[in-house]
């Protein structure tokens, strides 16, 4: 016949059981649901970069497999390498990176769970461990105040995540503008390159005009050695000019992660943009969209976040703590017990170290404040630099074609007044140098031109947006 105390005994033991399965089975749910979600985010992140490298691999090919005929204007250049820009996807994913440790300090204001499970292996005779072989304390701890500690947190993380967003934006407009630098390199090279054409298509046909008339007797040899030596330095300029123009066209087919060649550009050549806004509005434009202002203001506020940490440091911590416990190290049979705490932590650090931290905090925010100026100051220069070089430009542009026209005809009249022996054969060729010289200059105004307006266009209306023809 089972005893009271033997009933008791076995109920208790019973109950313990009960507690330890249940609890125990709680926390395998708990870690298996994390285990889950954490190897379903590993997937996740394997696939993404599968896929990226995926992305890597395929357009690697495309550097190396010739591609059928397609046409590119400057925008669309732009727009591919915005897309395939290696750089661009690094600052993405630090940007992404920013973002997730921002929700994570959100998280921050949520209670803490936690999970202490022990089982000691002991003599059964060890004073130390006379009770329970097991112990399992669950607690959950819920922060009532931390004296801005919690919400400076926050705020710290999103400012770093702007600051990431417009270093993405920053690395956006560089792309862009190194693109369009580039391409006005080319397009530079280009219309130099057609006028040394012309210029060798025009010295070849003198130099057949003085062979003709050295064997005539109507000119003397060294007319024709003059003419073979403007004809040699015409060749020498356009194979100059034909490798610049190749060095051009590597660096754009760099950004895009495709071969090109000047076919792939000549037929859309994209031109200047027209610039009909006032200046002050083109700086107010651009200040609006500037990254660089953005990622300075960012600073300012990671700094004044970080300042608030330090300072909320030296306020104590008031949480809540609920506990219970199941089983005792020091007393066998114990029932399952629940505690409630009301914790005040307090941390001062080592020293003074705290006080040099918050005057750490102040400077780097005395030191972004400044930025924020240098940086509304280049952007004011580079604005008013580029409106006056358009404007610029544009007259010059019209005045050099005026120019050209008139030296074409100047060199036609020298040529027919050669032959009718009012002018000489050096002042033939002379003409035929003015000419291309007129040429030159021109095509490096149009490339300065479209270089200005671009970039102009692109501080002030952003990077990836703008598809218009005028600002």
């Amino acid at each position: 016949m089972t005893t009271p105390l033997r009933t008791t005994y076995l109920h208790r033991a019973l109950n313990s059981a009960i507690s330890t399965i249940t609890l125990t089975l709680f926390s395998a749910a708990i870690f298996a649901t994390t285990l889950a979600q954490t190897q379903l985010n590993i997937t996740e992140q394997n696939k993404r970069q599968q896929e990226y490298q995926s992305i890597f691999t395929q357009e690697s090919a495309k550097l190396e497999t010739p591609l059928p005929l397609e046409n590119f204007t400057l925008s669309d250049l732009i727009h591919l390498a915005l897309s395939h820009g290696p750089s661009i996807q690094s600052l993405q994913f630090s940007s992404a990176a920013a973002k997730a440790a921002q929700k994570s300090a959100k998280w921050q204001f949520y209670p803490t769970i936690a999970l202490d499970a022990k089982r000691v292996f002991s003599a059964n005779n060890s004073p130390s461990f006379q009770g329970d072989k097991h112990k399992i304390v669950l607690s959950i701890t819920q922060p009532l105040w931390t004296g801005g500690k919690l919400s400076a947190g926050l705020n710290y993380a999103r400012s770093n995540s702007d600051a990431a967003s417009a270093q993405l934006d920053q690395g956006k407009r560089d792309i862009g503008l190194r693109v369009i630098q580039d391409y006005g390199q080319w397009l530079a090279t280009a219309l130099k390159k057609d006028a040394w054409q012309k210029s060798l298509s025009t010295h070849k046909s003198l130099l057949n005009l003085v062979n003709r008339r050295v064997k005539l007797g109507l000119s003397a040899k060294s007319d024709r050695a003059l003419a073979s030596g403007r004809l040699a330095s015409s060749l020498a300029e356009l194979e100059a000019i034909e490798a610049q123009e190749q060095i051009a066209l590597i660096k754009l087919s760099a950004f895009i992660r495709r071969p090109l060649t000047s076919k792939n550009l000549i037929e859309v050549m994209s031109k200047s943009i027209k610039v009909h806004s006032s200046r002050a509005e083109l700086l107010l434009r651009a200040k609006k969209l500037n990254p660089d202002i953005d990622y300075a203001h960012a600073k300012i506020n990671m700094a004044n976040a970080q300042t608030q940490q330090q300072r909320a440091a030296f306020k104590p911590q008031i949480s809540l703590r609920l506990e219970h416990q199941i089983g005792d190290f020091d007393n066998a049979d114990q029932d399952d017990e629940s505690r409630i705490f009301l914790q005040l932590n307090s941390q001062f650090g080592a020293g003074l170290s705290m006080l040099s931290n918050i005057q750490e905090a102040k400077s780097l925010q005395l030191a972004a404040g400044a930025q924020l100026e240098v940086e509304r100051q280049a952007i004011e220069v580079q604005v008013i630099i580029d409106h006056i070089a358009v404007r610029s430009y544009t007259q010059r542009i019209k005045a050099l074609d005026t120019s050209l026209r008139t030296a074409i005809s100047v060199a036609r009249s020298y040529k027919r007044q050669f032959l009718a022996g009012h002018k000489s054969w050096l002042d033939v060729l002379n003409a035929t140098r003015d000419l291309v010289n007129q040429r030159l200059i021109l095509a490096d105004a149009k490339a300065a031109n479209l270089v200005a307006s671009w970039r102009l266009a692109t501080v002030t209306n952003g990077v990836s947006d703008y598809t218009g023809t005028e600002i």
